[in-house]
């Protein structure tokens, strides 16, 4: 009740008002801020009271209590911001719409009475909570420490509960659907909060540095968790995704320390930037197989992290995505990797061996001369990597691609390279012996190696001279002959078919034919003596065979 006195001082307050489209006003502060109690009146000048207009008496610090009335629907934006000495308000039945901020910084609001569960309206936009606070104020039926949101609310707006540091608890209920941007963001003592099946969105930075939050469970009505929704959660140790996420932001879990497993389902297709960067205890993650991308920095700094596979269905591995992941011991790319980003492994130290598959095309940073270009290389720093296996299909290695991985004693390039970005060996102290299994390639830029590297090519192959890329060659012999691939000369329309050994010089090779690949009816065609290491094999009978298959031996 506010008395007598206070009305009649009251009766006198004028309100500057905007007449609406349908004829009602928008009610905004007079000359002069009011002090004490305000009432707002049901009507002025004859004209229906419908809203409180947007910042209306934002910064009246002597008002102390305000009631609206039924007709307002809508309360504006900062309605009451900043009003330091409120400490209660009554709403009336027909308010539908709080907007954001309405009671920002009402450092002194005790009471907060809302018409019964039946009204319906959504705390939008930093709605009803007072950022500057440690408990909840709002509704009769909270309490500090913990709060119940009404069945009437149907959504939780942008930074509702920001900074709420005491409240520990929060249950939502089934009318909610939508948990908006930066929702509980700071609430650090936040620990337990019930997530109703009725959301279907958590949206960006939801529950961002709710460093108390031990365990989530995301229902399965969601469909899109928001970038960095718990991002800075650091007691989170478990978290379950259902089928129905299909999208999850960047940074969405980035430096939750104490998350140890995860498993990303099937439904998601895509890993955004920095999703689970600094997550320093995940020791395991399982990879959906729908999942066709992986953003920068998406496993940054995950030391703890020791096996990863990656899922045929992923095409790209964004720059830096698994930097600092110290702790991998194995790493499996699936077979539709086509681009590995700048640093996607940089230092991991931990790495012993790597396959990149015949599907990459790209990997690293654009090839060129940049020898200062501070682009880092997929696998740059990698000091305990012995083994780097590039299967037939990739056609160039990217800048800086193993350097700095003084490990690498050795290494083979499948004949499908053509291109050798710029210190793409650079600091691999342990290099001795690089094996090519092509033609050199075309394009070698400067720097690709700076250790005392011997380049091993085939005999048969094109393009070798004494030295590439500054480095002395030598013919490699392999423990067996090679057939390399078909010749200059290969032309079946004209009955001449065949193809190069390679091997050693002037050793003689064994060519065997025969109509049964399995084994069976191996008969000697020919025998080759190499001159400089390789010989052109013909067959002029092989068009008078049905089938005819061949295979080379020592003699």
């Amino acid at each position: 009740m506010v008395g007598g006195m206070a009305l009649a001082a009251l009766a006198q307050y004028q309100f500057r008002t905007e007449v609406n489209p349908d004829g009602t006003v928008t009610v905004y502060q007079g000359p002069t801020c009011p002090a004490g109690a305000l009432i707002i009146p049901d009507t002025i000048g004859g004209r229906i009271v419908s809203s409180i207009g947007e910042s209306a008496f934002n910064g009246c610090t002597s008002l102390t209590n305000v009631n609206i009335p039924n007709n307002v629907t809508t309360i504006g934006q900062h309605a009451f911001a900043y009003c330091t000495s409120l400490n209660e308000v009554t709403i009336g039945s027909c308010v539908t719409t709080i907007a954001g901020w309405a009671f920002e910084a009402c450092t002194s609001l005790a009471a907060f009475t809302v018409h019964p569960a039946s009204t319906t309206y959504s705390t939008s936009d930093g709605a009803l909570f007072d950022k500057n606070q440690t408990t909840l104020l709002l509704f009769p039926t909270g309490k500090p420490g913990s709060y119940t949101i009404p069945n009437s609310v149907l959504g939780i707006g942008y930074m509702a509960f920001w900074g709420c540091r005491g409240l520990t608890s929060v249950t939502i209920p089934n009318s909610v659907t939508a948990i908006g941007d930066a929702a509980f963001v700071g609430c650090t003592g936040l620990n337990s909060i019930t997530i109703p099946d009725s959301v279907e969105v958590i949206s960006r930075g939801a529950f961002w540095g709710c460093a108390g939050l031990t365990q989530v469970t995301i229902p399965n009505a969601v469909t899109n968790i928001g970038d960095g929704a718990f991002n800075q959660c650091h007691s989170l140790t478990n978290i379950t995704i259902p089928n129905s996420v299909t999208a999850i932001g960047g940074a969405a879990f980035g430096s939750c320390t104490a998350l140890n497993s995860i498993t990303i389902p099937d439904s998601v297709t895509y890993l955004g930037d920095s999703m689970f960067s600094d997550c320093t205890n995940l020791i395991r993650i399982v990879i959906g197989n729908s999942v066709s991308g992986i953003g920068s920095d998406a496993f940054y700094g995950c030391g703890s992290l020791t096996s990863i596979l990656i899922p045929d269905s992923v095409l790209s591995i964004g720059a830096e995505a698994f930097y600092g992941c110290t702790g991998l011991t194995n790493v499996m790319l699936g077979n539709g990797v086509a681009k590995i980003g700048p640093g996607a492994f940089l230092a991991c130290t931990g790495l012993p061996a790597v396959i990149i598959p015949g599907s990459v095309s790209e990997w690293g940073g654009a090839l060129g001369e940049g020898v200062q270009d501070p682009t880092p290389g997929v696998f740059e720093g990698c000091t305990n990597l012995a083994t780097a296996t590039m299967l037939d299909g990739v056609n160039s290695i990217g800048v800086k691609a193993f350097a700095r991985c003084s490990g690498l004693t050795s290494v083979t390039i499948p004949n499908s390279v053509t291109k050798i970005g710029t210190r793409a060996f650079e600091g691999c102290s342990g290099l001795k012996a690089a094996y090519f299994e092509g033609n050199a390639p075309t394009d070698a830029w400067a720097g690709v190696f700076d250790t005392p590297t011997t380049v091993y090519y085939l005999p048969g192959t094109k393009g070798w001279t004494t030295t590439f890329a500054r480095r002395p060659t030598a013919p490699w012999a392999r423990p067996n002959p090679t057939i390399l691939d078909f010749g200059e000369r290969f032309d079946p329309s004209r009955n001449d078919f065949g193809f190069v050994i390679s091997w050693a010089t002037n050793v003689p090779v064994v060519v065997e034919a025969s109509a049964d690949i399995g084994g069976r009816g191996w008969t000697p065609n020919s025998t080759n003596t190499l001159t400089d290491g390789w010989v052109q094999f013909t067959d002029p009978e092989w068009k008078m065979q049905p089938a005819r298959f061949y295979r080379v031996r020592g003699q």
